[in-house]
Parts: structure tokens; C-alpha cells; sequence
């Protein structure tokens, strides 16, 4: 089955029905480590290792970097360079040093906005370049770029090529009204960071961003979460649309599980999934991998009225496994989807989930 009818498919769920079933996820199951688990049950706090703490690859990734901690260590000082902006302004219009001109939508008004919100911030510790995130962030490149219409923007700058614009448009974030990309700036659990940057014949040049959490900050935000209650698990049922259940809620764990014969599938194909809710505020990134060594895997994250809002199939043209990034566009529960991409896919699976 095609991705667009997978999409089709996930688009026709009962908002309705998604808001009941909602009513009973707010639970978590744990088992004991280095047990085989049946799927939808949770190893308490089994997360994958900080990843090895690297150089940037090249002198702009690194001045991008040093661009973001500038803001990030100092954001009284960051503000008081935006203001020093003003003066590149010219109604609408953006002259900034070194770029080409360009024609903003608001002007002054979304900077201003910018200026007063860095200002209100207190200073966080600097980002750590991480090779896995490097990973990540020239996926999201090679997305945007190789992707005419299903593009993903998030953290993602482009027709900008020197550092100091580069962060300056994501800090402002005029596309999006949720200032996602300024909230990732400026998010005080972010610790680790993997940016990538390539030139492009359209837009001069497509950088992308990735974040994490450290270790430390992931045991710590679970030990504030170990009075979550436990839930019932919702019973499985043939032919039943992928919905926000009443299965274990998903933060920064890894969970294996299993596809087999008795599980949900999806109506238009036939093929299995779990499913799995996980809760988030707006700008909160995630990174989730799903790898099976039985079966060709597909990854989606849906929102409550059952759109689709990132999806994957295979990580590269030599790996059936999936990966993708997402950003939270508002505050809520969605749905992890775990699908076997044909409709005889079967067997083990990990998927893992870091903020």
C-alpha cells in the first residue's frame, strides 16, 4: 500500500472516538530489565546512551552552534544585538548584512515580538555537538530537499548563508505562529545538538537542526514521573483504526514488542500495528526509531484528530528500519504508530523514543 493511502487511511479516524478512548491513556506499565516483553509493555527508563559528543563537520555547523549558545548563555546580550536589527528594516523588507534581500510578512512586528521574549529568558547551558544528531539533522536536509511537497520545516533554515542569519530567522520563526523553532532555541532541556548544513542550487543553502536531552536529564525527568498510574491495556481487535488507546504512555523509553497474528490491523491493507500514546508540550522534539530485523517497518506520529503529522518508511535506500524527528505543533497526547509496511509483516520490533 502506498504511504498516500496509509495517510488517507489515519485521516478518516473519529475525532470523537479518539477524545473517549483519550480518557483512559494517562497510565504506565513497567516490567523488569532484560526480560522478553509482549509489546505494549514498557521497560522503566531503558533509553538509549548519550550519544558520543563530537566536533561539528564543518566551520559553518560549528559557527552555527556558537550562534545558538550565544542566545542560549547569553540572552540578555542576544536581545540586545536583534535590536540592533531594526536598522536593516525597511517596512517589510530585511537588508540584514551579507544576504539577499528579502520580503518578510510582518516586518518590525515579529521581531520586536522576538526581542521580548529572549529578554524574558534566563540563561541556559550551551548545546554539545553529537554525531547521532548529525545523523538526524542531514535526514531532515535530505527531506527538505528531495521533498517538493511534503516538506518538513521544522528546525530547518534555508536561503540563508551565514551563521548569524541563519539563527537570527529561527529565533524570530515569522512562518510559525507556535515559534517552534525559537521555543527548540531556548529549550532548558536540550543539551545536545547535531546541525548540517548543504548547498542547494534553489535556496543557496538547507541547514538542519536536531536536539536531545542528556541521560542524566532523562532519569531525571522519568523519577519525576514514577507516580504515573497504572492503565489497563486495551484489548486488540481485527480491523480496528489506530487510535489514542489505552496503552502506555511514551517518554524517553524503549519498548520491544512484538507484531503478531490477534493484533489491530489496518482496514485498507491488512497489515499489523501497535500503537502507542505520548505526551507533549508545543516545541517539544522528539526522535523515534523503529527497527525490526522481521519485518519492513513503518513509523507514523498522529495527532488526536487522526492526521498524520510526521511519517517514515525506510531510514536510507540500504535500511528498512525507520527514524524520524518531530515538533510537537501544541500541547496534547498523540499517537506512536507501529506498523509492518506489507501486509505479512510480522515479528519483534524496538522502537525507542528520545526527547
Amino acid at each position: 500500500m502506498s504511504i498516500i493511502s496509509r495517510i488517507n487511511f489515519f485521516g478518516a479516524i473519529s475525532p470523537v472516538l479518539l477524545m473517549v478512548l483519550f480518557t483512559s491513556t494517562m497510565g504506565a506499565k513497567s516490567a523488569q530489565a532484560g526480560q522478553v516483553q509482549h509489546k505494549n509493555s514498557l521497560f522503566p527508563v531503558s533509553v538509549i546512551s548519550t550519544p558520543q559528543v563530537a566536533r561539528a563537520s564543518s566551520t559553518l555547523e560549528a559557527e552555527i552552534l556558537t550562534e545558538i549558545n550565544k542566545a542560549r548563555t547569553n540572552p540578555q546580550e542576544y536581545a540586545a544585538w536583534l535590536e540592533s536589527l531594526k536598522q536593516y528594516y525597511d517596512g517589510n523588507t530585511l537588508k540584514f548584512p551579507g544576504e539577499k534581500e528579502i520580503r518578510t510578512n510582518r516586518g518590525l512586528t515579529v521581531l520586536e515580538e522576538a526581542i521580548l521574549f529572549v529578554k524574558e529568558q534566563s540563561p541556559l547551558p550551551p548545546l554539545t555537538t553529537s554525531e547521532d544528531l548529525t545523523v538526524v539533522a542531514q535526514e531532515k536536509v535530505t527531506n527538505f530537499v528531495g521533498n517538493k511537497r511534503n516538506r518538513d520545516l521544522t528546525n530547518i533554515s534555508y536561503g540563508k548563508v551565514t551563521p548569524e542569519a541563519i539563527v537570527m530567522q529561527l529565533v524570530v520563526d515569522e512562518r510559525y505562529r507556535d515559534r517552534r523553532h525559537r521555543l527548540a532555541i531556548f529549550n532548558p532541556n536540550y543539551r545536545l545538538s547535531g546541525v548540517i548544513c548543504q548547498k542547494d542550487r534553489r535556496y543557496d543553502q538547507v541547514c538542519g537542526i536536531a536536539y536531545e536531552v542528556t541521560q542524566n536529564d532523562i532519569a531525571s525527568n522519568n523519577s519525576n514521573r514514577s507516580n504515573l498510574p497504572n492503565s489497563s491495556r486495551e484489548s486488540n481487535s481485527e480491523s480496528s483504526s489506530p487510535s489514542v488507546s489505552a496503552n502506555p504512555v511514551l517518554i524517553k523509553k524503549t519498548e520491544r514488542g512484538i507484531l503478531e497474528v490477534g493484533d489491530k490491523t489496518i482496514p485498507n491493507d491488512g497489515s499489523l500495528y501497535d500503537s502507542y500514546p505520548l505526551e507533549g508540550k508545543a516545541g517539544d522534539s522528539f526522535i523515534i526509531t523503529l527497527e525490526s530485523q522481521d519485518f519492513d517497518t513503518f513509523l507514523a506520529v498522529m495527532d488526536q484528530a487522526g492526521e498524520i503529522i510526521e511519517q517514515n518508511d525506510d531510514i536510507s535506500d540500504r535500511n528498512s528500519n525507520s527514524r524520524l524527528q518531530v515538533t510537537l505543533p501544541s500541547n496534547g497526547t498523540y499517537n506512536v504508530i507501529v506498523n509492518a509496511y506489507d501486509k505479512g509483516g510480522k515479528g519483534r520490533y524496538v522502537l525507542t523514543v528520545r526527547r
